[in-house]
């Protein structure tokens, strides 16, 4: 394929990212916002299995239902007739397994190992609450920002979404990650695969090693399932001697091969080593209220930048469509909550009681205008909602293949592979301790404490909208398609 130049609003730059058999992820930016973005670039021709054909478009699907600071977001989706794209958030910093090899003796201590489990902890408590199972977490799947401070997941493409009393029966994953019932023929499963790969991660961040392992041979996966199915054992001890008992016990409880004996969520977030004892209380992640004031200060700066009026954004961005228009309007958005202190992952700890200052007090008792708006709104809807995602015309441009960067050098990744079946639905005993997620094609609005969960359609739709806003005209392409 020639090197994309363009897609939409996205300005491709000359360094690959990521590579795969058929998809590749490229760094751009975003002509207006100026952002650096990550482009998933999928190529339609060369998918010949009928199972990843049928599910080409539910990673975007899934991915637009999600908003954590510990999970990469999703802008926006193009496609074309050869094309299928992803414009995602781009972290810029290293995976968690570099960063693990790059410490001395080759390990985390437990104080910043304790950090980032927390951060994924609240993720798969977001997660799990959409019904929503990632199915393929490690550490290459785990980026850690510039500060090193922060993860985020990436990669959702083996994940999947069920609904009350389902399970999944497809068997997928990476061999050193999976969980035991991930090998079995028929055997069905559900989120909990996902606590069996958070403790794989903590014993790999906390020892410098990955619990089991085997080299690559036909039998390769006989014997990674003769170790997994111990569980930890003594031929661990030695590994995890200078660990305390506290860490011990919650690596014991999720690397457990009885999924019903697993260590559900909620104790996770219960755990004496989570908590440090209970001197830092777990917090899930609350979505940030609605700052209509906020809000109003984005839309005038896309209103600037696009050279329009504010009105016409006001109606798109209210419309919740996952357009070019919404794409730009969350990421400046998101900019703006992270220079708040919002969107970090310091969200797990309770929050600091703060004294008001005088203006505040003062503000409180007139009753600012503002104040009395953000105070009604529904939580969440700061951001425009990817549920309804109608987007604009967009242009693919393309250019001969360049081989300025190393990087763009012809390479193939081979990732061993869990045999594929139809993915079918059963029964899903509720073993994650969260409330019952939704059905499918729905979502809950709020997060796991919302006494009320709020059902809303996820329908995905592609057209014209016709908002008078300035997008590319060359070589456009309008397409339906319903997820």
């Amino acid at each position: 394929m020639s090197r994309l130049r363009s897609v939409g609003r996205y300005s491709v730059e000359d360094q690959t990212i990521g590579k795969g058999n058929f998809a590749v992820v490229e760094l751009a930016t975003h002509t207006v916002t100026k952002t650096k973005v990550a482009l998933k670039v999928i190529e339609k021709r060369k998918i010949t299995k009928p199972y990843v054909k049928k599910n080409l478009t539910r990673e975007a699907r899934i991915m637009s239902q999600l908003r954590h600071p510990n999970i990469v977001r999703l802008y926006e989706t193009i496609t074309s007739p050869q094309l299928y794209c992803l414009i995602m958030e781009y972290v810029p910093g290293r995976d968690l397994l570099t960063l693990v090899r790059g410490q001395k003796g080759g390990r985390l201590k437990e104080g910043v190992a304790r950090r980032f489990v927390r951060q994924l902890v609240s993720a798969l408590h977001h997660m799990h609450e959409h019904g929503i199972v990632h199915r393929d977490l490690k550490m290459e799947n785990i980026m850690m920002d510039k500060q090193r401070e922060n993860v985020k997941i990436i990669d959702f493409g083996l994940s999947n979404q069920c609904g009350p009393e389902e399970l999944f029966k497809t068997h997928c994953g990476s061999p050193e990650y999976a969980a035991p019932e991930l090998y079995v023929a028929g055997r069905d499963y559900g989120p909990e695969v996902d606590i069996w790969s958070l403790g794989v991660i903590m014993f790999a961040m906390v020892t410098g090693k990955l619990p089991f392992t085997t080299p690559h041979s036909e039998n390769r996966r006989q014997h990674l399932l003769l170790q997994i199915k111990k569980g930890l054992k003594g031929v661990h001890d030695k590994e995890m001697a200078h660990l305390t008992d506290d860490c011990k016990d919650m690596l014991h409880g999720c690397i457990e091969p009885t999924p019903e004996d697993r260590l559900p969520l909620l104790d996770i977030e219960r755990h004496a080593w989570i908590t440090c004892e209970g001197q830092e209380p777990f917090c899930p992640f609350q979505t940030p209220p609605q700052d209509l004031d906020l809000r109003a200060e984005v839309i005038e700066d896309m209103a600037l930048r696009l050279k329009v009026k504010p009105d016409k954004i006001q109606d798109v961005v209210l419309e919740n469509k996952l357009d070019d228009v919404s794409a730009i309007f969350n990421i400046l958005m998101e900019e703006r909550l992270i220079k708040r202190g919002v969107w970090t992952g310091e969200h797990t700890r309770p929050p600091t009681p703060q004294t008001p200052t005088p203006a505040d007090s003062a503000r409180s008792r007139t009753g600012s205008r503002a104040g009395s708006r953000s105070s009604s709104a529904r939580p969440g809807s700061a951001y425009a909602d990817s549920s309804d995602g109608v987007r604009t015309p967009t242009v693919v441009t393309m250019v001969q293949p360049s081989m300025k960067s190393p990087d763009r050098k012809n390479k193939k990744i081979i990732d061993f592979e869990l045999d594929v079946v139809e993915e079918e639905q059963t029964s899903w005993a509720q073993r994650t301790g969260l409330p019952p997620p939704c059905a499918k094609k729905s979502r809950p609005l709020g997060n796991a404490t919302t006494a009320n969960r709020v059902k809303a359609q996820t329908s995905y739709r592609m057209s014209t909208p016709g908002t008078g806003l300035s997008t590319p005209t060359k070589n456009t392409f309008t397409r339906t398609q319903t997820f």
